[in-house]
């Protein structure tokens, strides 16, 4: 993630680095952003656990942790971030590491807002209920 601070900001998504016991030891200025967070607060201070919620924190450990040790990887897994006001956003996230002796030493993360896709399905959803509640009510009205 080393670069100038102009291709930090232009990447569009999020990017960061974990090491084997959860502080954030890079962070681009995208997830910076996102999460809400100034300029002046080290990235080294923060671990995991303070940018995910805890339904996140338990799919991490419970989940995602064991893929990292058995493939290395996962990809396309949707969670959820805690952005420095309360609010949260939803994201894509693909993670790699690097294991010694099954543990991961660190983990790269790449972070794909989708609040506009959760939106979506949402919608879908609704009206979808809407449908077979109409669909319902004529069957009944037969």
């Amino acid at each position: 993630m080393r670069g100038t601070e102009k291709e930090a900001i232009d990447w569009p998504c999020g990017l960061m680095i974990a090491d084997q016991s959860d502080h954030i030891v890079e962070m681009n200025a995208t997830m910076r952003h996102w999460l809400g967070l100034a300029d002046e607060v080290p990235v080294g201070s923060l671990q995991l656990s303070d940018i995910l919620p805890r339904a996140a924190r338990i799919y991490l450990e419970t989940h995602l942790r064991p893929l990292l040790i058995r493939q290395g990887s996962f990809s396309e897994v949707s969670l959820e971030f805690l952005c420095n006001d309360g609010t949260r956003f939803g994201a894509y996230v693909n993670a790699i590491t690097d294991t010694v002796d099954h543990q991961p030493m660190q983990i790269r993360f790449a972070i794909l807002r989708n609040d506009v896709r959760q939106s979506f399905e949402q919608e879908l959803v609704a009206r979808r209920r809407e449908g077979e509640v109409f669909t319902s009510a004529a069957r009944q009205s037969r």
